[in-house]
């Protein structure tokens, strides 16, 4: 059984986006849309393959962080995102603390949501069979250290931060890693990783 983003969005045109937006991080995903929350819950009652849910806090039927805390009680561990045009830093915590693991506003670039999917979707997604080996790869030390974090679902800032260096050096060796792995992205890197774990065994 495959496994399924659930976007949660009333708005066709963002839906649409974030749709693309998976498919190109994990293309064997399939996504599931809600429109509101209360299909949004009969999803979640119905389906047990859910491996990632994706929130826009403003629904129709649903106030502040009161369908996340619905959401987060009916299925607790299937991570949910929040993305909203809200951006109080106490939206933040009020949503952090009603069960989502992340908090992405509409007003940042689409870079940022697309880390944090790829950075939970590498967590949940495993197709080491899929995946060509490639086990002579060369890092440096960096590189190496860099590599490790990303795998542990750092984000940049967190990793530049732990490594005491900028997120543009953490980006760069990012570029690096992905040229010489022949990986497009997290879920690729994991993959690869897994992959090369197994035939060192």
């Amino acid at each position: 059984m495959k496994s399924k983003v659930l976007v949660v969005d009333d708005h066709p045109m963002i839906i649409h986006a974030i749709e693309a937006m998976v498919h190109e991080i994990a293309p064997e995903l399939d996504i599931l849309q809600s429109r509101t929350l209360l299909h949004a819950m009969g999803s979640c009652r119905d389906r047990v393959d859910i491996c990632l849910i994706l929130l826009d806090l403003s629904l129709p039927d649903s106030s502040h962080t009161d369908g996340l805390a619905l959401l987060h009680k009916e299925v607790p561990d299937v991570p949910i995102v929040v993305y909203t045009g809200q951006e109080h830093a106490s939206v933040r915590s009020a949503c952090l603390r009603a069960g989502a693991v992340d908090f992405v506003t509409k007003s940042g670039n689409r870079d940022a949501l697309y880390e944090v999917v790829e950075r939970l979707l590498a967590r949940f997604i495993h197709r080491p069979d899929s995946v060509r080996t490639r086990l002579k790869v060369v890092l440096s030390a960096r590189q190496s250290d860099v590599l490790r974090l990303l795998l542990e679902g750092g984000t940049t800032r967190e990793i530049g931060a732990a490594l005491t260096i900028s997120e543009a050096t953490v980006k760069t060796h990012i570029k690096v890693i992905y040229s010489r792995t022949q990986c497009r992205n997290r879920v690729e890197l994991f993959q690869w990783h897994v992959a090369g774990q197994k035939a060192i065994s």
